[in-house]
């Protein structure tokens, strides 16, 4: 394929500059809370905040790098990325989008608790993928566990 000769290449590959045009495709993008935005130690980002999440009358505390959120915002914003919750949070996900000041993010499934999350998560995403979806899933545990379970 040829750029056309204006530099401006669509479609795929760039056989010159080795780069991906994101503009040929859509992504859906599951995300888990606890230990990927909610992290139980600092280091990694310049800056950190902190705060609760109150879900079933219980406040659990909250720890994030607004980095991390400003990304997931640009993410969402440039159309390519369509963002999903996958996460015990499933449910009660209105409070973490408050909280981190994120958009309006549709939860990936039903509520869900921490013994069926995984598998929840697993069949959120096999839907995704048998579908001929594009799918990145960022979670922290679920995916090592579950992967030999894939079926396929």
């Amino acid at each position: 394929m040829s750029d056309g000769g204006d530099g401006d290449f669509k479609g795929g590959f760039h056989p010159h500059r080795c780069l991906w045009d994101w503009s040929a495709m859509s992504v859906i993008l599951h995300l888990d809370v606890d230990g990927v935005i909610n992290v139980d130690r600092t280091g990694v980002w310049p800056e950190y905040r902190n705060g609760e999440a109150v879900a079933e009358n219980y406040p659990w505390p909250m720890l994030w790098a607004p980095g991390v959120i400003d990304e997931l915002i640009r993410l969402h914003e440039s159309g390519l990325v369509s963002i999903y919750w996958s996460s015990t949070w499933c449910g009660h996900t209105k409070v973490l989008q408050d909280l981190f000041g994120l958009p309006n993010f549709p939860d990936a499934f039903e509520g869900t608790d921490q013994y069926s999350a995984s598998w929840d998560k697993m069949r959120a995403a096999r839907e995704v993928v048998d579908a001929g979806g594009r799918l990145v899933w960022i979670d922290d545990t679920a995916i090592p566990y579950l992967w030999k379970y894939r079926g396929d």
